[in-house]
């Protein structure tokens, strides 16, 4: 299937920290994709938290490959992985740096190359935007698995419940609660509203307790605390989740925020999540 292939890329760049204003906008040309990369558009994207704030999952159509692919042909759908090179197995000093907006370019454009190993077929049940948030919500939380209203959070609350877990949640406002009601938590409190050392539900011995975010790591490290925990994942476990998000369409389709932005409303967006009023990911449609 023939492709037409801008001769422009738009795109994002952050030229410091501190605040939105260092994200700048520009046109530059498109290059040509080296031998084991897939050119390839760029149609949605989907927020996260964890600085740089440039780190952001996508949805993509292949425009063209280079002389050596062999997974992918143009016109293929496809989602990238968070850390390009990680493949399998644990995260090694390799693989670490080839995260997609901190070692390697960012993915805030409208085109990009992309090594073909670094990108996993999208499931065919979900659209754009959708297929943007597993990427890295989606993928942290399954590989956590296998409470809360953030995008991640939202994801953990879905595969266990998939899994047959019994889920016991926490949220900020009665309206995220509705949400996590909706998706099958059996316990929900309101860390806002309950008091320290008021009755909490009962869990069993073997129960887990799981964080889904990012703020309060490095005070726990600055108090001498044991920190256990994974970072995003691998592409087989990408694969893995792809393959379970389509077999189970009505309870792993993504939960987007309603309020959706184009790319040229990244700051707005940012501001948006910044201000912790979204439900779900909070996502970019790319045109």
């Amino acid at each position: 299937m023939a492709q037409n292939i801008p001769q422009t890329v738009r795109q994002w760049n952050i030229n410091g920290q501190g605040s939105f204003d260092n994200l700048q906008f520009s046109e530059q040309p498109v290059q040509a994709p080296g031998d084991h990369e897939v050119l390839v558009k760029i149609q949605g994207a989907s927020l996260n938290n964890p600085p740089p704030l440039t780190i952001i999952p996508q949805y993509r159509t292949v425009l063209s490959v280079g002389k050596h692919v062999t997974r992918f042909k143009p016109g293929d759908k496809v989602i990238t992985l968070f850390n390009q090179g990680h493949l399998g197995g644990s995260l090694d000093n390799l693989s670490v740096q080839t995260g997609l907006g901190g070692v390697l370019d960012g993915t805030l454009r409208t085109v990009g190359a992309f090594n073909e190993n670094g990108l996993v077929p999208m499931p065919s049940n979900l659209n754009f935007i959708e297929a943007a948030s597993l990427t890295c919500a989606g993928l942290t939380a399954w590989n956590a698995l296998f409470g809360g209203t953030g995008g991640v959070s939202i994801f953990a609350v879905q595969f266990a419940k998939a899994a047959g877990a019994r889920v016991i949640a926490t949220t900020s406002s009665d309206e995220k609660a509705e949400l996590l009601r909706t998706l099958g938590a059996d316990h929900i409190i309101n860390y806002r509203e309950t008091p320290p050392g008021a009755p909490r539900p009962r869990s069993s011995p073997e129960a887990w307790a799981v964080r889904m975010d990012g703020p309060g790591f490095l005070d726990a490290l600055t108090h001498i605390c044991h920190v256990r925990g994974v970072l995003v994942g691998n592409r087989v476990q990408m694969e893995e989740m792809c393959r379970a998000v389509e077999a189970n369409p009505e309870k792993l389709r993504p939960v987007i925020d309603p309020k959706v932005f184009t790319l040229d409303q990244l700051k707005e967006a940012y501001e948006y999540q910044w201000s912790g009023k979204h439900q779900g990911k909070v996502g970019i449609k790319i045109e």
